[in-house]
């Protein structure tokens, strides 16, 4: 009897049962670098080229951004949702000017912290993404 009490304790894990299962972070939550920066002026690009190479980091519970203040608490990316490309600008506003994109759907939203949006983000795949950033400059993420 206490073998087969073990085997109903033990197959439903095996078997990834719901309640035990974790589901997986979304793959835009990670460490993303600054490679490059995009759109705005000259001058714009010109003061940011020393973010290249600093990081965001997008981690479930905190973000730390270089370019705002880190949200440690309130954090939500409830904003962060799969659609249209040609909706960009309707979400974000005209302050930029949108980068191509080789599908007609991507990943992007408002990140929010205690209510506020700080930062926008639009997520291409799992390699590279941008983070529109103030007067009109794009910083590449990979």
């Amino acid at each position: 009897m206490r073998s087969i009490h073990a085997l109903s304790v033990i197959l439903p894990l095996a078997l990834g049962h719901p309640a035990c299962a974790q589901t997986a972070a979304p793959f835009w939550q990670k460490t993303w670098t600054v490679t490059a920066i995009e759109g705005g002026t000259v001058q714009d690009r010109a003061l940011l080229s020393s973010a290249i190479g600093l990081q965001v980091a997008m981690k479930a519970d905190t973000l730390t951004d270089p370019f705002a203040e880190d949200c440690t608490r309130g954090l939500s990316y409830d904003d962060i949702k799969s659609r249209p490309v040609s909706e960009l600008g309707q979400h974000f506003g005209d302050s930029w000017k949108w980068p191509a994109f080789s599908n007609a759907q991507a990943t992007y939203g408002w990140v929010r912290c205690d209510g506020s949006n700080v930062g926008a983000f639009a997520f291409v795949d799992a390699q590279k993404a941008y983070l529109f950033y103030e007067a009109g400059a794009i910083l590449v993420l990979k």
